[in-house]
C-alpha cells in the first residue's frame, strides 16, 4: 500500500480493511467516496505535504530571481510552513534567520513538483 497523503487516504484504507468499501459499492453503488477522499486529502493533508494551491503560490515566489523576499511573500512562505510543519513561526527581518524555514519548504516544493 502507498503512503497516505491525507486523512482521505487513511479513511479509504480503513473502509477497505473492514469491508465497508465493498458493502457500500455492492449495495449502494457510487456514493461519492472518491470525490470525498480527494476533498479530505486536500483540506487535511498530512505533515510534510503541500496542497496543489500551495505549490501554485510557491511557484510564483520561487520562480522569480531575487535577493530579498517581500513581506507578502515571506508571510505566504511562513503561513505554508506553519501549516505543513505544525509550527507558529513568524518571519524575521533578518534573511539569514529565515533560511531554515525557506530551505525546508523548498525541499518539499521540489518534491511536490
Amino acid at each position: 500500500m502507498s503512503k497516505s497523503k491525507g486523512i482521505g487516504d487513511s479513511i479509504e484504507k480503513i473502509t477497505k480493511a473492514t469491508g465497508i468499501d465493498w458493502f457500500v459499492r455492492t449495495f449502494i453503488g457510487d456514493c461519492g467516496c472518491d470525490d470525498r477522499k480527494a476533498w479530505l486529502n486536500q483540506k487535511f493533508p498530512y505533515k510534510g505535504e503541500l496542497t496543489p494551491e500551495e505549490v501554485q503560490e510557491l511557484d510564483k515566489i520561487f520562480d522569480q530571481p531575487r535577493e530579498v523576499l517581500s513581506r507578502k511573500d515571506a508571510n505566504t512562505i511562513f503561513r505554508i510552513y506553519n501549516r505543513v510543519f505544525h509550527q507558529n513561526k513568524k518571519p524575521k527581518n533578518c534573511q539569514s534567520c529565515n533560511k531554515t524555514v525557506i530551505r525546508n519548504l523548498v525541499a518539499l516544493y521540489v518534491k511536490a513538483k
